[in-house]
């Protein structure tokens, strides 16, 4: 069996081939990403006990910036340039990638990128992900929590008549139809042989667009395989009640634009699981650190703290738990995050080119959450 794909994309969405009446109806364009590579996770899988383990890497999605929130910019950004905007508000935490994301792939449609960012427990990716912002030039908008963020965001689009909006994580029925297409992806390549069907698809929980578009997508390409979807941010952004609501809302735009198209529920209701949640959105954990570590040690596969490192947690978690029932399951591991090193690109950029209410996210020291020497060395790594 063939290890990997990462050919380039048709010219279309796989969505639009399968649907060809959407085409006309719903808004796309192409941001150049690949088909993401599937793999095997072998070294891995023996690791912790579990035959069959493979990992889908949207982490090298795009060579301009990778991971999964580009997929639903495809169709958010084509509503943008389809309005007539002319910026395009992304909104998250000062480590969002939704706002890198924005940032990165706006001025190839020739649209101002601006991030509203909160505050969140500071870790080198707070550092990181504002210096990105910078680097692909977004504009950078500081609040200390989303009351005052969700103030001034409303203060812009008043400002600003031709801004769009995009809500956090891209969670709207528009922006997950990027993963309705995801889903279809992963079929192809179940069809082209390049991995088996899997049982069970392990992601991240952010604004559940994710999970909740590749439940539609699954149900539309007829693959009976389980969302797992691993919660880690707030309930207020990601809950049983709004994965099921965007779900059902996403259905919904569809039958509108497609009357005679009936995606109106998954295969298999996806499965929400809280276990790695607390203590909180983007606080490291020992689970967290240590998936990050051996994943790296034995398939040379890096994970990020906030997201994907608790999904490898809870991956580890169920496949110890599961006994011989999770050992016959196929596992995916969807891998969210970017890929993409811009450590050389990031040295050059002072940090005092951001708005000052971001500078202490530099100046004060990194709190180590009580995780001792191996999350410190993290922290000098990164």
């Amino acid at each position: 069996m063939a290890a990997t794909e990462a050919a380039a994309p048709p010219r279309t969405p796989l969505l639009f081939d399968a649907v060809p009446q959407l085409a006309k109806r719903v808004p796309w364009c192409g941001l150049g990403l690949q088909h993401s590579a599937v793999q095997p996770l072998e070294v891995l899988g023996r690791a912790i006990g579990h035959s069959s383990l493979w990992i889908k890497r949207d982490d090298q999605i795009s060579s301009v910036y990778g991971g999964s929130k580009a997929r639903k910019l495809e169709f958010l950004l084509a509503e943008a340039v389809e309005r007539g905007s002319d910026e395009v508000i992304a909104v998250g935490t000062t480590a969002s990638h939704q706002c890198v994301s924005n940032a990165a792939f706006c001025p190839g449609l020739g649209l101002r990128a601006v991030s509203f960012v909160a505050a969140q427990p500071l870790t080198p990716a707070v550092r990181r992900n504002l210096l990105l912002n910078r680097y692909f030039g977004a504009e950078v908008v500081a609040a200390p929590d989303y009351e005052v963020l969700a103030a001034l965001v409303g203060e812009r689009l008043k400002a600003n008549r031709r801004a769009y909006f995009t809500a956090p994580g891209g969670g709207t029925p528009l922006g997950t139809l990027g993963f309705v297409e995801a889903a279809l992806e992963l079929a192809l390549q179940v069809e082209r042989g390049l991995l088996p069907r899997p049982d069970r698809i392990f992601i991240a929980g952010g604004s559940t667009g994710s999970a909740a578009g590749l439940a539609l997508g699954l149900r539309l390409a007829g693959l009976d395989t389980e969302v797992h979807l691993v919660q880690v941010s707030d309930p207020a952004f990601c809950s049983e009640e709004i994965l099921a609501g965007l779900e059902r809302d996403t259905a919904t735009l569809l039958r509108e634009r497609i009357p005679e198209l009936k995606p109106t529920q998954a295969l298999r209701p996806p499965t929400f699981d809280t276990s790695v949640h607390a203590p909180g959105y983007a606080v490291p954990t020992q689970v967290a650190l240590d998936a990050l570590r051996l994943t790296r040690e034995l398939e040379g596969i890096e994970l990020d703290l906030c997201y994907t490192a608790k999904v490898m947690a809870a991956l580890r978690a169920y496949v110890k738990a599961g006994g011989d029932a999770a050992q016959r399951e196929s596992i995916l591991f969807w891998h969210t995050a970017n890929g993409r090193d811009f450590s050389s690109e990031l040295c050059g950029i002072d940090y005092r080119q951001l708005p000052s209410g971001v500078h202490p996210a530099f100046e004060d020291p990194l709190p180590s959450f009580g995780l001792g020497a191996d999350y410190r060395r993290e922290c000098e790594n990164a």
